[in-house]
């Protein structure tokens, strides 16, 4: 029979630790990108965007909008406003308070693909597609 042999002991002091943790520059951190819409599972029931995210739960976003309400949309952003900007800012029109906060303190990557989420719902729904809102020059 063969002895079995003792591991060897590992230097498991907090002064180790901390070397390995200080030295991070030289590791390379894998970046894996998942474009599925699954990340976010979402839905639209009737006239409202329901998407599912770990936290903060379900978001229920009105896609129902009136032609007033675009045309405030697109008077108070400016013309290189981004999805989330412009997202907030509609919220803030109809009066979302509480949906405001909760996409500013979310996330950001989250609240960035809520908005987009939103504006490809809008879109479905109604067929036309608000974009960024850049407005052309006046002739």
């Amino acid at each position: 029979m063969t002895e079995n042999s003792t591991p060897e002991a590992i230097d498991e002091t907090p002064e180790a630790l901390e070397e390995e943790l200080l030295n991070v520059d030289e590791y390379e951190i894998p970046v894996v990108e998942d474009d599925s819409d699954d990340r976010f599972p979402c839905f639209i029931a009737g006239s409202t965007l329901i998407v599912r995210l770990d936290d903060p739960g379900e978001l229920r976003l009105p896609l129902k909008l009136s032609y007033n309400q675009i045309q405030d949309l697109k008077s108070r952003t400016q013309s290189d406003a981004d999805e989330l900007d412009q997202l907030l800012v509609l919220l803030e029109i109809i009066g979302d308070e509480e949906m405001v906060e909760t996409l500013k303190g979310i996330d950001m990557a989250d609240a960035i693909a809520v908005s987009l989420l939103f504006f490809r719902a809008w879109k479905q729904r109604t067929q036309v597609s608000l974009g960024k809102l850049r407005r052309s020059p006046r002739r």
